[in-house]
Parts: structure tokens; sequence; C-alpha cells
């Protein structure tokens, strides 16, 4: 029981409690801040890779309105444009 310690053996008690209050505090901050270094390196991957999908879609854009002008399956809005061209 606790009347039965001394004050020493409580100070040591009391001590060592905060010590692992400490600890706790100091281990929780420690995920905290690790998870923050992660969500930032993850924050900047998604960065980069949004940047490659703009530019992706910017070529996929330029491809598509390249095939409106000259691409047909059977040649013949190509045809129409050559002829267009020559006559």
């Amino acid at each position: 029981m606790i009347s039965e310690r001394t004050p020493v053996e409580l100070n040591a008690l009391i001590s060592t409690a905060k010590s692992r209050s400490r600890n706790k505090e100091i281990i929780k901050k420690e995920k905290l801040r690790f998870q923050l270094q992660q969500d930032k390196e993850n924050k900047d991957k998604i960065g980069g890779l949004l940047k490659s999908i703009e530019a992706q879609a910017a070529i996929t854009e330029n491809w598509s309105k390249l095939n409106e002008i000259i691409g047909s399956a059977d040649g013949k809005k190509f045809r129409q444009n050559c002829s267009g061209i020559y006559a």
C-alpha cells in the first residue's frame, strides 16, 4: 500500500512515473514527426506524378488533334486533305 511506503520510495515512484510519461510523450512526438515527414514525401511524389500526367495529357491532346485533321480508318480524310492541297 502507499501508506506503507517511505517518502523516499514515494518520490522514486513519482520520478519513475514522470519519466515514463515524458518518454511516452517523446515517442508520440517522434511518431507525429515521422508521419508529417512521410506525408510531405508522399505529397512531393504525387506532385511529380501529376506533372507527368499533365505532360502526357498534352501529348495525347496533340495526337488527338492530328488524328482529327488527318486520320480516319479508311484514309478518306487524308485523301480529301491532300486533294485539296494539290487541286
